[in-house]
């Protein structure tokens, strides 16, 4: 029955014939001796001859073929050995004795075994028999050779099965021995054999004959893997699999074993004999993913070995990752507030369009009123109104269009092509858009806008230019009655000049035209303890230019990023240098609205201290009220700058067009007065203002710094004020890095300043230096 149920392994059908043939045997010699009947005990002697001379045979042929010899036997030799075995039928079934296989021939006529003398054929069958036998012995010898030592039992039993009856055999046709009454003791023996054999194939159910090796996945190391092991035969069926494997495919051995290799692996190909792959299980909980990899089980053999291994953590882990840099990718091109794509994602769209050679036109909406909406209804009702318009436009956009909010209440549409009447019909639309009222606390609220428009290639060759003169078609769309306007070179009469000096800029940032001068911040007592880089152009033919000649030319385009970026290398590289001989300086760098917009700010900054070896404590960023309207959602970008450790100062602080209320949502540590706050004192009124200014920036626990104090009654009103930072040409002009160091009263405090109780309630008192230990953080030149 083992047998029959593993009919479909190599050679099991000819091993269960062999072991049919042997017991008919033995059931045609029972029959022999119990009968009376002449004829019957004829018909048994016929029976023995061909059942013995089956088994012989069908054993041989099953043999061979699970041994998988080296050289198979072809099939023509195979059927030419059964040959034999026919004619000794024949000539038994049609002969009498004397005859070609009996001398004699001894029919007993009562009970009884046949008994005879062995003729010559007999002789010639015994010999085709022993060499078949001998051919088995032999594939038996060879199993044995290729089998793991620690499977003896089930090599003991094998041989057994075989050796034993093939003994019985041979004993019984060379010798003169009569055992069993004369009867051939073939099939008696060789039934110990077989129950061997099936006790061998019981002990190793997946014994694999055809690759001549015990199952793989059952040793002790593959055991304990946690990869996967499947052994596969030559006919793509599995004969083995080991634990980890069963678990992974969620399956077991009894329903594995013996079923073809592509109905348990999908994606199995059996024309390859090596190869990888992956596949998915959904059957199991939670689903996986599976890597396979097949290879030869060794030079030589006819199977195949399959490893498994669970892959799903790290295709999980990938997908996370790619999720992630999907958001961070989508984060650093689209608007938080709105989701709209940002400035930077527009500047990308205009650039590809331009690599393209695509026409374009581009719409710079600009809200009016915005301002007077926030005051009325707060910032969170400004934010509704924002992402409602933000949804309006994209619903009212042409479906080919990219809509930008560029910050702030600054919108920008982007449509393909460059005809002049439907830019007019889209800036229409826009217009029509914004007009539709707004509902805010129950009440409608209306905002206007002013659009300005440019075309591409025909107001610029590349994306600073057609935003540029989309700008300036904005700003005349505010005093026009239609409340949009088309660009014009007349709209910007220094726009040829604009061009020309930008360009020149990018050449001065490449050729390290640019120079950093440093003005000095002292303390109350006259101690300098802070400088601020301010940018200069060394322009070869117009000589040294301050930063209004050339700033406005790149203070909305990604040059102003590259221009920053400079400064952060020239001032950080001078810092080990700003010092004196007892006492080292901080110093501060000016950042303009584009930088607090780009989403890289941080990491350019940081790139920044970390090849200079700078200490951030020493670096302050300076940030004007109006940058921070114009960039918007600018605060997360001030909270990551601190968060590196530099110092974040408001600068002009008193003339933007900033809230007072949002002075307590900053991050910021210090507050620089606006120059013409200073100026005026001396007059009450604007004393008074002034000193409410440092009151307000102290009991916030900022740092106060005054700019453009120019005489000593300025500096001595503001000492009285108890103002920590003075900063003007009564202080010191800016200067080059070795003049602006030269002064041996130089000093740096090295300790952040706190404010203590006793310090705000005596914060006039003109011999307190409050900023005793406040390093200052240089500021980029914007």
């Amino acid at each position: 029955m083992t047998l029959l149920r593993r009919a479909d392994e190599p050679g099991a059908r000819w091993v269960a014939a062999t072991c049919a043939a042997l017991a008919a045997w033995c059931v045609g010699n029972a029959v022999q001796i119990n009968s009376t009947s002449q004829d019957v005990k004829r018909l048994t002697v016929v029976l023995a001859f061909a059942c013995s001379s089956g088994a012989v045979y069908t054993l041989w042929r099953g043999v061979i073929q699970r041994t998988h010899w080296p050289r198979p036997v072809p099939d023509g030799l195979a059927r030419l050995a059964v040959l034999p075995a026919v004619l000794t039928c024949i000539l038994v079934a049609t002969t009498d004795a004397p005859g070609p296989f009996f001398q004699t021939l001894n029919i007993p006529q009562d009970q009884g075994p046949v008994t005879g003398t062995p003729a010559g054929m007999h002789a010639v069958h015994g010999v085709w028999a022993t060499v078949l036998m001998v051919w088995s012995l032999a594939g038996i010898a060879y199993l044995v050779w290729r089998v793991p030592r620690q499977r003896t039992t089930v090599v003991a039993l094998s041989v057994l099965a075989f050796a034993v009856p093939h003994l019985a055999n041979v004993i019984w046709i060379a010798s003169d021995l009569r055992l069993l009454d004369g009867n051939d003791p073939t099939p008696i023996a060789t039934l110990p054999g077989a129950v061997a054999l099936v006790m061998a194939l019981r002990r190793n159910s997946k014994l694999t004959l055809d690759v001549g090796l015990l199952p793989i996945a059952q040793d002790a190391v593959v055991e304990s893997m946690s990869d996967g092991v499947l052994v596969v035969d030559d006919r793509g069926r599995i004969v083995d699999v080991n634990p980890a494997a069963i678990d992974m495919l969620g399956v077991t051995a009894s329903t594995t074993v013996g079923r073809p290799v592509q109905d348990v692996l999908p994606g199995w190909d059996d024309g390859a004999t090596t190869g990888a792959w992956e596949f998915s299980i959904a059957a199991v909980s939670p689903p996986r993913t599976v890597a396979a990899h097949t290879g030869m089980l060794r030079r030589g053999a006819a199977g195949r070995v399959v490893l498994l291994r669970d892959v799903s953590e790290q295709h999980a882990a990938r997908a996370a990752l790619e999720l992630s840099l999907a958001r961070q990718e989508h984060a650093a091109l689209h608007d938080t507030l709105t989701g709209l794509p940002n400035r930077g994602a527009l500047f990308l769209a205009l650039r590809a369009a331009f690599a393209r050679g695509e026409p374009l036109t581009l719409l710079i909406l600009d809200l009016d009123g915005f301002k007077a909406l926030n005051d009325a209804f707060g910032h969170r009702a400004g934010d509704r109104v924002l992402c409602e318009l933000a949804t309006r436009l994209q619903r009212a956009a042409h479906y080919e269009a990219t809509v930008a909010r560029l910050g702030g209440d600054e919108f920008a549409i982007l449509l393909p092509g460059a005809d002049a009447a439907a830019a007019a019909r889209a800036a229409q639309t826009a217009l029509e858009t914004v007009d539709a009222p707004f509902v805010l606390e129950d009440v409608e609220v209306s905002v206007g806008a002013s659009v300005g428009v440019a075309v591409g290639p025909a107001h610029g060759h590349d994306a600073d230019a057609v935003v540029h003169a989309a700008d300036v078609a904005m700003y005349h769309a505010k005093g026009a009655v239609e409340r949009w306007s088309l660009y014009e070179p007349s709209l910007d009469r220094r726009g040829r000049e604009r061009l020309l000096l930008r360009q020149e800029l990018r050449r001065a940032i490449a050729g390290s035209e640019l120079e950093v001068h440093y003005q000095p911040q002292a303390t109350p007592r006259g101690e300098v303890v802070a400088v601020e880089a301010l940018v200069r152009w060394r322009h070869p033919e117009r000589g040294l230019l301050a930063p209004g000649a050339f700033l406005p030319v790149c203070e909305d385009s990604e040059l102003a990023c590259r221009l920053t970026d400079t400064v952060f290398d020239l001032a950080l590289g001078d810092l080990p240098r700003l010092r004196t001989a007892s006492r080292t300086l901080s110093v501060s760098i000016n950042l303009g609205s584009f930088d607090i917009r780009d989403t890289t700010l941080t990491a350019r900054l940081e790139a920044a201290i970390a090849r200079h070896g700078a200490d951030p404590d020493r670096i302050t960023v300076e940030i004007t009220e109006n940058a921070l309207v114009e960039a918007g959602d600018g605060l997360e970008a001030l909270n990551a700058i601190r968060d590196l450790g530099v110092r974040v100062s408001l600068d002009d602080f008193g003339t933007g067009s900033g809230p007072l209320a949002t002075l307590r949502e900053l991050p910021v540590d210090e507050l620089k007065i606006d120059r013409s706050f200073v100026a005026g004192i001396g007059r009450h009124r604007e004393t008074t203002l002034a000193t409410g200014l440092v009151r307000l920036a102290h009991d916030l626990e900022l740092t106060v710094v005054a700019e453009g104090v120019e005489s000593e009654d300025q500096a001595e009103a503001l000492r009285a004020m108890g103002c920590d930072l003075l900063q003007g040409y009564h202080i010191g002009r800016p200067e080059l890095l070795e003049r602006a160091t030269e002064s041996p009263e130089l000093a740096m405090p090295t300790r952040r300043f706190v404010r203590t109780t006793e310090q705000q309630t005596r914060h006039q008192d003109r011999d307190l230096n409050p900023l005793a230990g406040v390093p200052v953080v240089p500021q980029d030149a914007g």
